[in-house]
């Protein structure tokens, strides 16, 4: 008599809430990527520095600052990772808007 062990199971993947910001600002730089690639609006500069800024965008919002400090501390890391992650999608739009003064 064959008695195999049981297969060991795969633990089930996190389920991401649609209503998670992180997936709405994902979605926003997959959209600036495929139109940027299709269509080339703006320059190479213009396009580094906006995509600079939605990789910062979105590292602040999933590793936020003072992470797992629990309390006022958390939420204040909470809000300083927005904080930044929004200074590095101000300073990509700030080289879009003054290009000509840059260069």
């Amino acid at each position: 008599m064959d008695h195999a062990a049981p297969l060991a199971t795969a633990p089930a993947p996190a389920r991401v809430s649609l209503r998670s910001p992180v997936v709405w600002v994902a979605l926003a730089f997959s959209t600036f990527q495929l139109a940027m690639a299709a269509f080339h609006p703006l320059s190479s500069q213009v396009i580094r520095a906006l995509h600079v800024g939605f990789v910062l965008w979105l590292i602040f919002i999933v590793y936020p600052p003072l992470k797992g400090r629990g309390g006022a501390r958390e939420r204040l890391g909470l809000a300083l990772g927005w904080a930044l992650g929004l200074a590095g999608i101000a300073t990509g739009l700030y080289q879009w808007v003054f290009e000509a003064d840059l260069t």
